[in-house]
């Protein structure tokens, strides 16, 4: 029987599951009442402030899970717009104005009916005691996650040119350093044990270590259907021109294949697999920057290496 309705409201008599105009409802074993399961209307805000789309985590969610703001449109609310503006008055302290209607999605899991607008902000954010944490992020480098207000994040950038960046699982976010950089490459630190049953349910195929062969974590990589390979690459170096051409050489053989190259933390693997992504399996070079600059910084001298890589094939 779905949900906790086991007892009619109306006369306290046990609920059964019966086919109702066609459709499976419950409905009360006494009285006519039936239980509809009209799909409940949710507002949700795409939030911009000072430039940048704000993001919140509620009080329930994992750490590192962030989504738009939402919640149920009252019966006082005069309007879904008025709702969606008392939301971000509520959950984050701004005052703010509708600058355009997203769309209305269906988000089946909750039988919701999610009701999205853009919302122009200002103020000082303040968080509700509902929220516990709040992310901004730049418009191009937002990343829809699947579900209803991932749709709506989606269709707004869309909207505007922006083109959105792969959705990662909160298990990759957790690998230390972890960017999906276009053209099937994805970079990093090392993986703790259980991370390469992640890597493998994101179909990865093949897993790159710039490191000299490790027999432990070879088993991890095959036990989890992945084929592992070691590059002896000094990771939080720059790599000399004999080791640059061992990796290129792993790269080139394994170019039509979905791979995570990765080193101690991440630094080396992320740049030389940013380049082999560019340079030659033609990832979309704005995307795949985008993708580089996710979190922490290169140190220079990684930085200049890319940039005399990119110079070096003509690319400014």
């Amino acid at each position: 029987m779905p949900g906790p309705f086991r007892w009619c409201p109306c006369c306290a008599a046990p609920l059964a599951l019966v086919e109702h105009d066609g459709v499976p409802r419950l409905a009360c074993t006494r009285c006519d009442f039936v239980r509809w399961e009209n799909p409940t209307p949710v507002v949700a805000a795409i939030v911009e402030h000072e430039g940048c789309i704000v993001l919140g985590r509620n009080a329930l969610w994992p750490a590192g899970m962030f989504a738009l703001i939402t919640g149920f449109m009252e019966k006082f609310d005069a309007s879904p717009r008025e709702a969606a503006l008392r939301e971000v008055k509520e959950e984050l302290d701004l005052d703010g104005e509708i600058a355009g209607f997203v769309g209305h999605y269906r988000f089946e899991r909750m039988n919701q009916l999610i009701i999205a607008f853009h919302v122009r902000a200002h103020g000082r954010i303040r968080l509700d005691p509902e929220l516990v944490e709040y992310r901004r992020c730049a418009p191009e480098a937002l990343r829809p996650w699947p579900g209803a207000t991932g749709s709506a994040l989606r269709d707004w950038m869309l909207a505007r040119g922006l083109a959105p960046l792969p959705y990662i699982p909160e298990a990759l976010r957790l690998i230390d350093g972890y960017r999906y950089l276009g053209a099937r490459v994805s970079a990093g630190g090392r993986p703790r044990p259980l991370q390469f049953k992640a890597l493998a349910m994101a179909r990865v195929q093949d897993v790159v270590a710039l490191a000299p062969a490790d027999d432990e974590e070879r088993r991890l990589v095959e036990a989890n259907g992945m084929r592992y390979h070691a590059v002896p690459v000094v990771g939080s170096q720059v790599p000399a021109v004999a080791q640059l051409a061992a990796l290129r050489g792993v790269l080139t053989e394994l170019q039509t294949q979905r791979i995570y190259v990765h080193d101690g933390n991440g630094t080396g693997a992320v740049a030389l697999a940013f380049l082999h992504s560019v340079l030659v399996r033609k990832a979309a070079l704005g995307k795949a920057r985008a993708a580089l600059s996710d979190g922490r910084a290169l140190p220079p001298e990684w930085a200049a290496f890319i940039a005399r890589e990119l110079a070096e094939h003509g690319i400014a």
